[in-house]
């Protein structure tokens, strides 16, 4: 379950995705009902592309020297679905292709180190590393041949200080 902190940074992360807007720099337009922190299954999605942000793990740090300094290493899953309708995409590969390409440019652009509820908040700190599986084309064998899926994790480290040097 995520601690209020954790839902400050998943909600960041939507609005950030909902900001995939289509042209210039981007291949679609992401409905912000497409963008949600609920996942769902395939079969049960409505509106395509469609994303979903889910927590992953955490790992958290004390240091006590002068005020207590908690940091915390979050890791952020996106799951993207993107559908081959002939428009941006003429299969489920390619469809996929450009919603990572989307996200990762929505992320490039919205996600600034900084303050965040009294947290200090690095978004994919430099020198860490995203990961992206994609399903590989097997949405084909599990009755969708025109999805592509994509499992993004990426790391968010914030800190928070307490108490007096």
């Amino acid at each position: 379950m995520p601690t209020a902190q954790r839902n400050l940074i998943l909600d960041n992360m939507v609005t950030a995705l909902q900001a995939i807007s289509g042209a210039p720099n981007y291949f679609y337009s992401v409905h912000p009902k497409a963008v949600s922190r609920v996942l769902k299954p395939v079969d049960r999605i409505t509106i395509f592309p469609a994303l979903f942000v889910t927590e992953g793990t955490e790992s958290s740090r004390w240091q006590t020297l002068g005020p207590q300094l908690l940091t915390n290493i979050f890791e952020i899953v996106i799951w993207g679905y993107a559908r081959a309708d002939g428009s941006i995409a003429s299969d489920a590969t390619r469809a996929k292709e450009a919603l990572l390409h989307d996200v990762e440019v929505a992320l490039a652009a919205a996600l600034e180190p900084g303050q965040l509820n009294g947290s200090i908040v690095d978004f994919i700190p430099a020198g860490t590393t995203l990961s992206v599986e994609t399903d590989e084309g097997l949405a084909a064998f599990f009755g969708a041949p025109d999805v592509g899926v994509f499992r993004m994790r990426l790391p968010v480290i914030y800190r928070h200080a307490w108490g007096q040097p």
